[in-house]
């Protein structure tokens, strides 16, 4: 039986962490979480891909993990481990960490493809991260990057375990430069706005002497972008005029950079109405 997770956390937040998104301040917070037992609304008809698919993106994980289950319980190998790892990716999201690692360990891929193989082996830095083990997230991480040939989709959570990993490490930028790299492989134009504010939300927490030090370390033309971009808004706080100049003359001399008009002119007028 899936369990519903209770949260109560040991997990100590510091001022940083309280800025960033939604969806990564409850993956941080996991740790150290005790479960009680809630049983899940009954089997309604045959199993779905179209329901649980719709049950994940409205993040009802619970759900999506029993949606999952049952798909993977009337398949054959490959499509059984593809929705049984599905499912575990659910589980984890919706809290249920003792019930992701007993699944995820009754799982066997040595003998299909790459892609099953690096999938399991992220979600398993994905327990290991929210249960606080960082660096052997790190080090399967490393080992699922490893293969060729591996989706857009498989390659783009790659970079979004890595950098949640790196920013419960207290390592933002490097967080941050994950987030850069996770966009190459994101296709939803909604999902590259909600990375995208989740990048900025992680910068412009940042102290300014921090982010000015990161800069003078000549980081790569994007993230040099954003951090620029971060250090100019908090000098000009109380100047919207100044700061709506600023913008405008940044993307002058970044005229390919990524980020999202919407965002700039959220910037610009002073209003920052998309950095709630």
């Amino acid at each position: 039986m899936i369990k519903q997770k209770k949260m109560k956390s040991s997990f100590i937040i510091n001022s940083r962490t309280l800025f960033i998104a939604p969806v990564l301040l409850l993956l941080l917070i996991l740790q150290g979480c005790q479960t009680t037992g809630l049983q899940l609304p009954r089997d309604t008809g045959p199993a779905s891909v179209q329901k649980a698919d719709a049950a994940a993106i409205k993040g009802e994980n619970l759900l999506a993990a029993k949606e999952y289950l049952r798909l993977a319980a009337e398949k054959k190998p490959p499509e059984k481990q593809f929705y049984q790892l599905k499912a575990v990716e659910a589980l984890i999201k919706a809290g249920q960490i003792h019930e992701a690692r007993k699944k995820i360990n009754a799982i066997h891929v040595q003998k299909l493809g790459a892609g099953p193989r690096s999938h399991k082996l992220t979600l398993r830095a994905f327990l290991a991260t929210v249960t606080g083990n960082h660096e052997n997230a790190l080090r399967l991480l490393t080992m699922a990057s490893r293969s060729r040939n591996l989706s857009p989709t498989l390659r783009g959570k790659i970079y979004r375990v890595r950098a949640i990993t790196y920013l419960a490490l207290d390592k933002p930028f490097s967080s941050a430069l994950n987030l850069i790299l996770r966009e190459k492989y994101i296709v939803d134009k909604k999902e590259i706005s909600r990375n995208q504010m989740q990048l900025w939300k992680i910068l412009s927490s940042q102290p300014l002497a921090t982010l000015q030090a990161e800069l003078r370390k000549n980081p790569g033309p994007i993230q040099k972008g954003w951090i620029e971009l971060a250090i100019m808004t908090i000098k000009n706080a109380k100047n919207p005029r100044n700061l709506d100049a600023s913008v405008k003359k940044w993307r002058t001399t970044h005229p390919k950079h990524p980020v999202e008009d919407i965002l700039l002119s959220s910037l610009g007028s002073g209003t920052q109405t998309l950095l709630g």
